[in-house]
Protein backbone atom coordinates (compact mmCIF):
# COMPACT_ATOMS: atom_id res chain seq x y z
CA UNK A 1 0.00 0.00 0.00
CA UNK A 2 1.50 3.59 -0.91
CA UNK A 3 1.45 5.63 1.99
CA UNK A 4 2.47 8.77 0.96
CA UNK A 5 4.57 10.76 -1.67
CA UNK A 6 8.29 10.04 -0.13
CA UNK A 7 10.26 12.32 -3.12
CA UNK A 8 10.29 13.66 -6.39
CA UNK A 9 13.35 13.60 -9.11
CA UNK A 10 13.79 16.68 -10.66
CA UNK A 11 16.47 16.44 -14.10
CA UNK A 12 18.86 19.36 -14.58
CA UNK A 13 21.38 19.89 -17.13
CA UNK A 14 23.87 21.94 -14.52
CA UNK A 15 23.88 20.20 -10.83
CA UNK A 16 26.28 22.93 -9.74
CA UNK A 17 23.67 25.70 -10.75
CA UNK A 18 20.62 23.89 -9.66
CA UNK A 19 22.01 23.01 -6.56
CA UNK A 20 22.70 26.98 -5.51
CA UNK A 21 19.11 27.85 -7.07
CA UNK A 22 17.15 24.97 -4.85
CA UNK A 23 19.49 26.51 -1.63
CA UNK A 24 18.43 29.78 -1.85
CA UNK A 25 14.78 28.97 -2.39
CA UNK A 26 14.57 26.04 0.04
CA UNK A 27 16.54 27.83 2.29
CA UNK A 28 18.83 25.11 3.22
CA UNK A 29 22.00 23.25 2.32
CA UNK A 30 21.50 19.68 0.94
CA UNK A 31 20.96 16.97 3.05
CA UNK A 32 22.89 14.69 0.89
CA UNK A 33 25.01 14.29 -2.61
CA UNK A 34 26.32 11.60 -4.16
CA UNK A 35 27.47 10.58 -7.71
CA UNK A 36 27.17 7.30 -9.60
CA UNK A 37 25.93 5.80 -12.79
CA UNK A 38 26.24 8.25 -14.75
CA UNK A 39 24.39 11.13 -12.83
CA UNK A 40 25.16 13.11 -10.33
CA UNK A 41 22.25 13.95 -7.61
CA UNK A 42 21.65 16.61 -4.26
CA UNK A 43 18.58 15.93 -2.27
CA UNK A 44 16.81 18.37 -0.10
CA UNK A 45 14.39 16.71 2.29
CA UNK A 46 11.66 19.03 3.51
CA UNK A 47 9.39 18.53 6.65
CA UNK A 48 7.15 15.69 4.69
CA UNK A 49 9.22 14.82 1.06
CA UNK A 50 12.50 15.26 -0.75
CA UNK A 51 13.33 16.71 -3.93
CA UNK A 52 16.15 14.92 -5.34
CA UNK A 53 17.87 16.55 -8.10
CA UNK A 54 19.87 14.86 -11.00
CA UNK A 55 22.08 16.04 -13.63
CA UNK A 56 23.89 13.66 -16.65
CA UNK A 57 27.81 12.78 -15.13
CA UNK A 58 30.69 11.79 -17.86
CA UNK A 59 29.54 9.30 -20.88
CA UNK A 60 27.53 5.81 -20.42
CA UNK A 61 23.88 4.98 -21.61
CA UNK A 62 22.29 6.11 -18.10
CA UNK A 63 24.07 10.09 -18.88
CA UNK A 64 23.05 9.67 -22.59
CA UNK A 65 19.65 8.80 -21.86
CA UNK A 66 19.09 11.86 -19.35
CA UNK A 67 20.59 14.24 -21.43
CA UNK A 68 18.06 13.12 -24.00
CA UNK A 69 15.21 13.42 -22.26
CA UNK A 70 16.19 17.14 -21.34
CA UNK A 71 17.17 18.33 -24.66
CA UNK A 72 17.34 21.98 -24.51
CA UNK A 73 15.32 22.55 -21.43
CA UNK A 74 17.19 23.29 -18.02
CA UNK A 75 14.91 20.92 -15.94
CA UNK A 76 11.99 18.13 -15.82
CA UNK A 77 10.23 16.22 -13.87
CA UNK A 78 11.69 12.64 -13.69
CA UNK A 79 10.10 10.45 -11.43
CA UNK A 80 7.90 9.97 -8.80
CA UNK A 81 8.58 7.92 -5.60
CA UNK A 82 5.65 7.11 -3.39
CA UNK A 83 6.52 5.16 -0.22
CA UNK A 84 5.16 1.84 0.92
CA UNK A 85 4.59 -0.13 4.28
CA UNK A 86 5.65 -3.53 2.16
CA UNK A 87 7.70 -3.55 -0.73
CA UNK A 88 6.36 -7.59 -0.93
CA UNK A 89 3.29 -6.77 -1.40
CA UNK A 90 3.54 -3.75 -3.49
CA UNK A 91 4.99 -5.88 -6.03
CA UNK A 92 2.38 -8.29 -5.93
CA UNK A 93 -0.04 -5.88 -6.54
CA UNK A 94 1.83 -4.30 -9.17
CA UNK A 95 1.81 -7.20 -10.80
CA UNK A 96 -1.95 -8.05 -10.35
CA UNK A 97 -2.84 -4.95 -11.93
CA UNK A 98 -0.32 -5.33 -14.89
CA UNK A 99 2.06 -2.80 -14.54
CA UNK A 100 5.09 -5.23 -14.62
CA UNK A 101 7.06 -3.92 -11.96
CA UNK A 102 11.16 -4.78 -11.66
CA UNK A 103 12.26 -7.23 -9.62
CA UNK A 104 12.73 -5.65 -6.28
CA UNK A 105 16.19 -4.34 -6.00
CA UNK A 106 17.88 -3.42 -2.73
CA UNK A 107 19.96 -0.37 -3.18
CA UNK A 108 22.63 1.69 -1.42
CA UNK A 109 23.94 5.34 -1.76
CA UNK A 110 26.61 6.98 0.35
CA UNK A 111 26.97 10.81 1.31
CA UNK A 112 29.30 12.70 -0.69
CA UNK A 113 29.75 15.17 2.28
CA UNK A 114 29.41 12.79 5.55
CA UNK A 115 30.32 9.51 3.82
CA UNK A 116 26.93 8.25 5.84
CA UNK A 117 25.35 5.28 3.73
CA UNK A 118 21.42 4.24 3.39
CA UNK A 119 20.41 0.94 2.42
CA UNK A 120 16.64 0.01 1.12
CA UNK A 121 14.39 -1.52 -1.19
CA UNK A 122 12.59 -0.59 -4.07
CA UNK A 123 10.47 -1.59 -7.44
CA UNK A 124 9.56 0.18 -10.59
CA UNK A 125 6.50 0.47 -12.46
CA UNK A 126 6.78 0.15 -16.15
CA UNK A 127 6.85 3.15 -17.58
CA UNK A 128 5.16 2.32 -20.79
CA UNK A 129 2.14 1.33 -18.64
CA UNK A 130 2.29 4.27 -16.18
CA UNK A 131 1.70 7.12 -19.51
CA UNK A 132 5.38 7.86 -19.10
CA UNK A 133 5.39 8.85 -15.46
CA UNK A 134 8.68 7.25 -14.26
CA UNK A 135 7.41 5.44 -11.16
CA UNK A 136 9.50 4.26 -8.04
CA UNK A 137 8.27 2.70 -5.00
CA UNK A 138 10.79 2.53 -2.19
CA UNK A 139 10.11 0.24 0.65
CA UNK A 140 12.11 -1.08 3.82
CA UNK A 141 15.23 1.35 4.89
CA UNK A 142 16.24 4.33 5.01
CA UNK A 143 14.40 6.27 2.65
CA UNK A 144 15.30 9.83 1.02
CA UNK A 145 12.73 11.41 3.01
CA UNK A 146 14.44 10.67 6.10
CA UNK A 147 17.78 11.80 5.21
CA UNK A 148 18.95 15.20 6.66
CA UNK A 149 16.66 16.08 9.17
CA UNK A 150 19.71 16.77 11.31
CA UNK A 151 20.92 18.89 9.30
CA UNK A 152 20.15 22.72 9.63
CA UNK A 153 18.66 25.50 7.68
CA UNK A 154 21.26 27.71 5.78
CA UNK A 155 21.22 30.97 7.48
CA UNK A 156 20.02 34.06 5.35
CA UNK A 157 21.43 36.73 8.12
CA UNK A 158 19.34 38.87 10.22
CA UNK A 159 16.12 39.99 8.81
CA UNK A 160 14.49 43.05 9.52
CA UNK A 161 11.79 43.06 12.16
CA UNK A 162 8.62 45.29 10.62
CA UNK A 163 7.00 47.19 12.87
CA UNK A 164 2.90 47.97 12.90
CA UNK A 165 1.95 50.82 14.27
CA UNK A 166 -1.71 49.55 14.88
CA UNK A 167 -2.81 51.30 11.34
CA UNK A 168 -4.57 48.17 9.86
CA UNK A 169 -5.47 46.22 13.01
CA UNK A 170 -6.63 49.66 15.26
CA UNK A 171 -9.06 50.37 11.75
CA UNK A 172 -10.47 46.40 11.79
CA UNK A 173 -11.02 46.23 15.02
CA UNK A 174 -13.07 49.29 14.85
CA UNK A 175 -15.26 47.96 12.19
CA UNK A 176 -15.75 45.14 14.56
CA UNK A 177 -17.13 46.86 17.34
CA UNK A 178 -20.69 47.23 17.53
CA UNK A 179 -22.27 50.52 16.68
CA UNK A 180 -23.28 52.30 19.88
CA UNK A 181 -24.23 55.28 21.75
Amino acid sequence: MITGLDHIVVLVGDIGAAKAAYQTLLARAPAWQNSGEGADRVLFTLDNMTIELMAPHGFSVTADRMRALLGDQEGILASLCFRVADIGKMHRRLERVALRPDTVAEVESSDAATNAVLHWKRTRAATELTRGVRMFLPGAGRRASEVGRDRHRVDRGARPRRRHHGGFRARRRALRRPAGP
